[in-house]
């Protein structure tokens, strides 16, 4: 898992020479895919610092997740300078975090962002929040959800209650 964020001939390491490694847990009970690093995980070598990391955690931590039954990887561990995925790059990011999610072999699915939605599903977030319509992994369906990225919900706090109702899809079952 080293290399994903290490080799630069890699889908979505080129953007920028500071890379974020992902949160790397095999046969995760979660695996949560957002759409790059922010600034802040740029500056700590991995995924899931700064506010957005800090959210994500707590949102993770209220669907009972911890930390270390949780794979966080992104489609790209570098950041574009223009704050944005290039449209064109989508489907082999896309196809990129599928063949992760193939190895990691997560038993959940956590989708955050645009971004993210349009590169596995071919649509945008908006018609496929709270739902992850047919996604195969080894031969099977991969229960899981969509909804909006962490960064959307700290501009837009309105958001976090739709943002809850789509997180309870994953809530761990075993949680009191």
């Amino acid at each position: 898992m080293a290399a994903i964020a290490t080799d630069q001939l890699l889908p979505g390491n080129a953007y920028s020479p500071a890379r974020a490694a992902p949160i790397a847990i095999i046969e995760p009970k979660l695996m949560v895919l957002i759409d790059f690093p922010e600034e802040e995980d740029l500056r700590a070598g991995s995924l899931g610092h700064g506010p957005v990391g800090n959210l994500l955690k707590a949102m993770l931590k209220a669907c009972g997740y911890d930390s270390g039954e949780v794979h966080i990887g992104a489609l790209a561990h570098s950041r574009p300078t223009s704050g944005a995925l290039p449209a064109q790059d989508l489907p082999l990011l896309g196809s990129f975090a599928r063949h992760q999610a193939n190895i990691i072999r997560p038993e959940k699915l956590l989708l955050l962002g645009n971004s993210v939605s349009e590169a596995l599903t071919g649509k945008e977030l908006m018609e496929t929040r709270g739902i992850l319509p047919d996604f195969n992994q080894n031969g099977g369906n991969l229960a899981g959800v969509i909804t909006f990225h962490p960064r959307t919900l700290l501009v837009r706090p309105a958001l976090k209650a739709q943002a809850w109702k789509d997180l309870l899809r994953i809530v761990k079952r075993d949680q009191a």
